[in-house]
């Protein structure tokens, strides 16, 4: 893998953490409620908070335009949310050349050992063995 390209974390969090509600529109989820349920969000990224315009004959496809500095208070927003409805979050950066980045997502994740700055590609593999051997733990011990 090489990270290539445009980065918007708070989008892809939010959808994240649609997929783990049961609020339509993936109403077939646990509630947060349900003490039999434990939810897991893992969040990978390979770069800082940046948006593109996309033009279409003159005209912005998108009108999602925005900076870094509110890219990551988004982020950080929607961390404490998710993590305020119970959910663990894992965090993965991958060739993040950012300090700011790296440590907006190590305070995104549920702990420090839900963390990871993945630098090359072996160290990314590492980081989701562990990921995986960790909530594969939490279904055994159920």
């Amino acid at each position: 893998m090489k990270p290539v390209g445009w980065t918007y974390v708070p989008e892809g969090l939010a959808w994240g953490w649609r997929v783990l509600s049961s609020p339509v529109p993936y109403d077939q989820g646990a509630s947060y409620a349900d003490q039999d349920w434990k939810k897991v969000l893992v969040l990978m990224t390979d770069g800082e908070n940046t948006v593109k315009w996309s033009w279409d004959k003159g005209w912005p496809k998108a009108k999602t335009n925005t900076t870094k500095t509110s890219g990551d208070q988004k982020t950080k927003t929607l961390c404490r949310n998710i993590k305020d409805e119970g959910i663990t979050i894992y965090t993965v950066a991958f060739q993040v050349n950012s300090s700011s980045t790296r440590n907006m997502l190590e305070d995104c994740a549920s702990s420090t050992d839900h963390y990871f700055d993945a630098q090359n590609n072996s160290a990314l593999e590492a980081a989701f063995a562990k990921i995986a051997g960790d909530i594969n733990n939490l279904r055994l011990s159920k």
